[in-house]
């Protein structure tokens, strides 16, 4: 074939194609790699954040539990209302079913962790508990700035890389589908080599052809046939061509212009992917800085806390206030505790989606995907 079904454009496409669309499963695992690994750190860091969140409860408890004590005891002696005991025995109980919640929260936390990174159905590891290691750390910024990160991302997140081979994909199909617009023209060129033999019967023709008579007789066979055979004594040429067009081709044509169809809408898909990767990894260095100024407000207002409550026990101590207000220092610090532990948790849950949205999730964590993904070779 020369114009129709000719090149490299049909023999090799299903080759291609297979080996891209090999290629695109990688990507698709990598993504779904991603998701769950991006899961699995927020999961574990809400778990971190329950068990300290218990720790800053379980502090306020104790804080309340003191005053309680100390206002039965000046209650005792004549020197306090019973009521500040009531109302230091109130704070007791909202404290403490706070504490219970908190406790609960992180159980949840627990099964959930439990989900993700253990698939056994034993009994033993779904009453296990699990402890974190992991204090809460302000994460730095990686290097360079958001252009520089907006651009990696457009190059190694897995998303980029499958729908630039599914465009390979489609180019394939719509180069094929030209192809087959095309006439069908074939060259054909033939060469045989004869053998000939059996009895000849020589006439003479001097007089016409027709009724001429016989002049010898020559005796043959099947040995003077393979004589004339390998001796080329009878030799043959052919060449020619075949041409073909179909009238109208109406089919081909269709698929041709559907083709191009598919490959312009995978150009807009691939457009628009990119532009959205683009704002995640924005929207994730502005987030990045969001709760980043988040810890360092809450940072203020526990320092601010922690004067407030020491001046007040001060006070206290001394009959200069009263039980409102030293609960009053106790909550309000107790909150500010609460604010910098959840200011912290979100400023690493932000680097964890800026890791995603660049698509360093995996080198963050020293994780390498080649024996995963060598499973599938």
């Amino acid at each position: 074939h020369l114009l129709k079904d000719f090149g490299g454009v049909v023999r090799g496409r299903f080759l291609r194609i297979a080996r891209n669309s090999y290629a695109m499963s990688e990507e698709d695992f990598v993504a779904r790699a991603t998701d769950t690994l991006t899961t699995a750190l927020n999961t574990y860091w809400d778990l971190v954040f329950n068990d300290e969140d218990i720790k800053v409860k379980e502090t306020a408890v104790k804080l309340a539990q003191v005053v309680l004590e100390q206002n039965k005891i000046q209650a005792e002696v004549g020197t306090m209302a019973p009521l500040d005991v009531v109302q230091a025995e109130a704070e007791v109980a909202t404290r403490t079913e706070a504490l219970v919640t908190a406790r609960y929260n992180k159980r949840i936390s627990e099964d959930q962790l439990k989900k993700l990174i253990s698939a056994r159905l034993d009994p033993g590891v779904v009453v296990a508990e699990v402890l974190p290691t992991t204090v809460p750390a302000a994460p730095t910024l990686p290097s360079g700035d958001a252009r520089q990160s907006i651009q990696r991302a457009l190059e190694i997140r897995p998303e980029v890389k499958r729908q630039i081979l599914d465009q390979e994909n489609k180019k394939i199909q719509v180069d094929y589908s030209r192809n087959q617009l095309r006439p069908l023209f074939d060259l054909v060129a033939t060469y045989s080599q004869n053998g000939l033999g059996g009895t000849r019967i020589v006439r003479d023709y001097t007089n016409g052809f027709f009724d001429a008579p016989i002049k010898s007789i020559e005796p043959g066979g099947f040995s003077n046939a393979l004589d004339t055979l390998f001796s080329r004594r009878f030799l043959g040429y052919a060449v020619g061509f075949n041409f073909k067009v179909a009238l109208g081709n109406d089919e081909a044509r269709a698929t041709s212009a559907q083709a191009q169809i598919d490959l312009r809408q995978g150009e807009e898909r691939l457009r628009s992917l990119r532009q959205r990767i683009a704002l995640e990894v924005r929207e994730a260095y502005d987030r990045m800085e969001r709760d980043r100024a988040r810890v360092d407000t809450a940072e203020t207002s526990v320092r601010y806390g922690d004067k407030k409550l020491e001046g007040e026990q001060d006070k206290y101590a001394l009959g200069a206030t009263t039980t409102r207000f030293i609960l009053e220092a106790q909550r309000d610090l107790q909150d500010a505790r609460s604010r910098l532990l959840r200011a912290k948790i979100d400023l690493i849950k932000s680097r964890i989606a800026l890791d995603k949205a660049v698509g360093d999730i995996f080198p963050a964590y020293s994780i390498e995907l080649k024996e995963a993904l060598g499973l599938f070779k």
